[in-house]
């Protein structure tokens, strides 16, 4: 009978307690900012290429997680005794707790006289405008381009020339 006694109290306490459900539920707001920038690049393996283009960039917060993406338009330039060009679109992807990036592209890599087109996945580091990412050049046409790399690293940074008008979203 005496642990009866309590069963009234530990009823007010379980009644009483609250989580901090209310903060969680009001309606936030998300500022997307936006801007297009110049794209600037090294691809870096038994090859070095130098990267150029134009890019469209969004950066937000969400909580304490950043998120970062970009779409792109660029070329590669292989600036050696035989020269490749390799125009290219692209997007990526970065952020959350680690900064992960993923990003695709596709270039056609010629030389003038022979061609390939490439299919290249990324992952690695990014935050905001940049990204540290290995990738792999996976060739889609049945001739291989020599001085293309198979395997590859690459880092990007893209250089804000125009802020365009922040989104606000709703949560």
């Amino acid at each position: 009978m005496k642990q009866l006694r309590f069963l009234p109290i530990l009823t007010f306490f379980f009644f009483s307690a609250q989580a901090q459900v209310a903060a969680s539920l009001q309606a936030r707001e998300i500022i997307v900012k936006r801007s297009v920038g110049l794209l600037t690049g090294v691809v870096f393996g038994k090859n070095t290429f130098i990267d150029i283009g134009i890019s469209k960039n969004s950066n937000t917060v969400v909580g304490h997680h950043p998120f970062s993406s970009a779409y792109f338009v660029s070329t590669e330039v292989k600036p050696s005794d035989k020269f490749i060009i390799g125009p290219k679109i692209g997007a990526w992807a970065a952020g959350g707790v680690g900064g992960i990036a993923m990003g695709l592209n596709m270039i056609y890599y010629t030389d003038f006289d022979k061609a390939s087109l490439v299919f290249r996945p990324e992952v690695g580091f990014g935050f905001q405008r940049f990204k540290l990412v290995y990738g792999y050049n996976a060739i889609l046409t049945t001739h291989k381009l020599a001085g293309i790399n198979r395997s590859l690293g690459g880092v990007v940074y893209c250089f804000r020339f125009k802020r365009l008008k922040d989104k606000v979203r709703r949560k």
